[in-house]
């Protein structure tokens, strides 16, 4: 089993879904106002228009046939999480492990990220490069 969660995968979805069909796929959504002030709150440069198109294509990769959309707050209740685990991982829900997990506030070490931002710019790069290469012909990844 592995998973991914990050917003870049969204503009390879077309890829992902040809290369993996079988892939289950959950979109988790906060509204764009307060991902960008989360970014900018972080000490990071943001750039409303590029989260705009993201959020677009994760409106397009929501509509898509056996893809589900849940709310990132929807992660605070049981319930939903009880369905994500047990979708995702086709395992029963464990509810003391989440119970405890839920306790946390697990944060990325914004150090580190910092020290890889030069290796984390070029992989993007070529990322951007190698989606572009297998979409060709099409305006961009909305379409």
């Amino acid at each position: 089993m592995w998973g991914a969660v990050e917003i870049a995968g969204a503009m390879a979805w077309r890829i992902i879904r040809e290369e993996i069909p079988e892939m289950k796929t959950v979109v988790v959504r906060r509204p764009l106002q307060e991902v960008y002030n989360s970014i900018v709150g972080k000490g990071f440069l943001a750039h409303l228009s590029n989260l705009a198109e993201l959020n677009a294509m994760l409106d397009v990769i929501g509509a898509q046939p056996g893809v589900y959309t849940i709310n990132a707050s929807d992660l605070d209740t049981p319930v939903a999480c009880k369905w994500l685990f047990e979708y995702c991982l086709e395992l029963e829900f464990d509810f003391d492990w989440w119970y405890k997990l839920s306790q946390m506030n697990i944060q990325i070490n914004l150090e580190e990220a910092a020290s890889m931002k030069e290796e984390t710019a070029v992989r993007y790069t070529e990322f951007q490069a190698d989606v572009l290469r297998r979409t060709e012909g099409l305006n961009t990844c909305l379409h």
